[in-house]
């Protein structure tokens, strides 16, 4: 077995971690649709668009894997194979984080203006899929399987059986 040959147990892993926090969509979805005040409604908004990154965050820091990667057999070490520290676990994250909340920022400040948020939100979207293929494909082109997640943070996953 390749130690670093993951992207097939990494895909089941981001199935299993989406099952997990998939109940916050449907919450989600629950607050946008209930009458509450503009801020706490955005505020809740923002913590349930937010948690299953700080989820991904916190397990890797705390075990180097999610459930997802737990079940699949991966784990998230740095570039020499050590424990990874809450910088890298950000770093890996920092994507997400980024395209997360510039759809937030942009969906509060253009709250009036539907169709200038819709062309954004679906730049946005757009950039976001195009940087999901790209950190895919590198993964296939790096020695160690490498993301560019994983390149941007120093860290690879790799198999623990």
């Amino acid at each position: 077995m390749n130690t670093y040959r993951t992207f097939g147990a990494r895909i089941a892993a981001f199935i299993v971690d989406s099952i997990i926090y998939l109940p916050l969509g449907f919450i989600s979805y629950l607050l946008w649709r209930v009458n509450m005040p503009e801020a706490i409604s955005s505020f809740c908004i923002l913590a349930i668009t937010l948690t299953p990154t700080f989820y991904r965050i916190i397990m890797h820091v705390l075990f180097g894997q999610t459930v997802g990667k737990m079940m699949t057999n991966i784990k998230v070490l740095t570039d020499n194979e050590q424990t990874i520290t809450i910088n890298h676990a950000v770093l890996r994250s920092l994507p997400q984080i980024f395209f997360l909340v510039s759809l937030i920022l942009t969906s509060n400040q253009l709250e009036n203006q539907k169709s200038l948020y819709d062309s954004l939100r679906g730049v946005l979207m757009f950039f976001y899929l195009v940087w999901i293929f790209f950190d895919n494909v590198v993964t296939f082109c790096s020695i160690k399987r490498q993301s560019l997640h994983d390149w941007l943070a120093g860290t690879i996953v790799i198999n623990t059986k």
